[in-house]
């Protein structure tokens, strides 16, 4: 009769507004994980706290052996400070994404985390969430898709913290919408991409307010994607065409048409705590395994949506 497993003593970096959400992920989740130190140089006193953990300042200030990972949610300008400590330590991450501010810092700390045996994977929680996982259901029902649409739009500008590190709607909105179509459709190949600022001009950087991105799949898909920050209404949707179906997707559920004629339709849960479980479960099984995940699922699959970012804004329309 084999034993149950102990959660994994974590400690939480940075408590902002996602640092929070896995606070309360970790919180539900007694046994998975134990936080026993959170990290935060301006950390809220009444954030309420597991009895007996730790209140750090500083990640130097961490006590040796005190946790065997943590769950980074700083800005990612810090990541190239912060991580290779961390993992010089001998901790595991969970780090929000995306992994660094370019793909070189990333591919280093991916190289770094390979050669410490460390697991590094980034926190992409759409993947996990109930939204996602039947959409992916029933595309497998239609059949080949020849032509989809992903829109992705918030009613709101970016973080004070972004806009400092001007890291655009692209970087932000963007790396959820390619993480999920390259998880959908496989390899995205870029026909053509158009970025723009937020007077609506052309512009080549990560400032960019809205992009507008034509791809051809690896699947055969014409895959095209849209983001926006700063939109009037909030709106998330995915549309999806075969040879004799028709989906309609969002975050509240899904429709399934054929000729014009609806077949099916389903209402997805809008709760993340259950996606945000999924995410820890995966990196707590992955730590008490000791295996570094470099697969699609992780540390790899955010690598290539990196590169992918560069490359669309490398090849923007310009005038």
């Amino acid at each position: 009769m084999s034993l149950p497993r102990m959660p994994l003593p974590i400690a939480l970096i940075g408590l902002g507004n996602q640092g929070r959400e896995h606070l309360r992920t970790c919180l539900d989740h007694p046994e998975l994980v134990v936080v026993c130190a959170v990290v935060d140089p301006h950390l809220d006193d009444g954030i309420a706290l597991p009895e007996g953990c730790g209140r750090f300042s500083s990640i130097k200030d961490l006590p040796a052996g005190l946790a065997q990972g943590a769950i980074v949610a700083t800005p990612p300008s810090l990541y190239r400070e912060l991580l290779p400590d961390l993992i010089a330590t001998g901790l595991h991450l969970l780090v929000e994404k995306p992994l660094g501010m370019n793909l070189g810092e990333a591919g280093d700390l991916l190289d770094l985390a390979a050669r410490k045996q460390r697991v590094l994977i980034p926190a992409v929680q759409r993947r996990f969430h109930e939204s996602y996982q039947s959409t992916q259901e029933q595309l497998e029902k239609m059949g080949p898709i020849h032509q989809a649409v992903l829109i992705l739009e918030l009613d709101k500008k970016p973080d004070a913290w972004r806009r400092v590190e001007k890291i655009g709607t692209l970087v932000d909105l963007g790396f959820h919408a390619l993480d999920l179509a390259r998880s959908l459709f496989g390899d995205l190949h870029i026909i053509s991409s158009t970025l723009l600022d937020h007077t609506g001009r052309l512009c080549r950087d990560r400032t960019d307010a809205e992009s507008h991105l034509l791809f051809h799949t690896e699947s055969g898909t014409f895959l095209r994607i849209s983001v926006k920050g700063g939109a009037p209404r909030k709106r998330e949707v995915f549309h999806a065409y075969s040879e004799t179906h028709r989906l309609v997707a969002n975050r509240e559920g899904w429709k399934l048409y054929r000729q014009d004629v609806l077949l099916e339709e389903h209402q997805n849960s809008r709760e993340w705590k259950a996606a945000m479980g999924r995410q820890l479960d995966l990196f707590v099984d992955a730590c008490r395994n000791q295996t570094p995940i470099r697969s699609e699922a992780s540390g790899k699959f955010g690598l290539i949506t990196m590169k992918l970012l560069e490359e669309i804004q490398t090849g923007a329309a310009t005038i």
